[in-house]
């Protein structure tokens, strides 16, 4: 699976990400797990199951001065696969950087 982070608008990510290929899927994908976790609080991560059927979530009211890791994985009847986390920074509203972990592209 691979995953990529686009910015839109001051503080929103776009995440978007490629299905696992199939002869690593143990069976029909489900589901997607989502993972947004805001690293510079102590708050827990937030978790959204989202449709097979799509390949992009996007991410709201993100605050600036804050770094969130979001990792994606894919789950079915056999479980949940491994997932893939990349990292954005927003260290002021209006400017996105990015460490890149397991990310194949970013773009903004």
């Amino acid at each position: 699976m691979s995953l990529v982070l686009r910015r839109f608008r001051t503080v929103g990510l776009s995440v978007t990400w490629r299905a696992p290929p199939a002869i690593s899927r143990n069976g029909v994908i489900t589901r997607y797990v989502i993972r947004v976790n805001d690293t510079t609080t102590p708050s827990p991560s937030s978790v959204s199951q989202y449709s097979a059927r799509f390949t992009r979530y996007y991410l709201y009211h993100l605050h600036p001065y804050r770094t969130y890791q979001i990792s994606v994985a894919a789950e079915n009847s056999a479980g949940r696969g491994p997932s893939q986390t990349g990292t954005a920074q927003f260290p002021e509203a209006g400017t996105l950087y990015s460490k890149l972990s397991n990310i194949n592209s970013l773009v903004y």
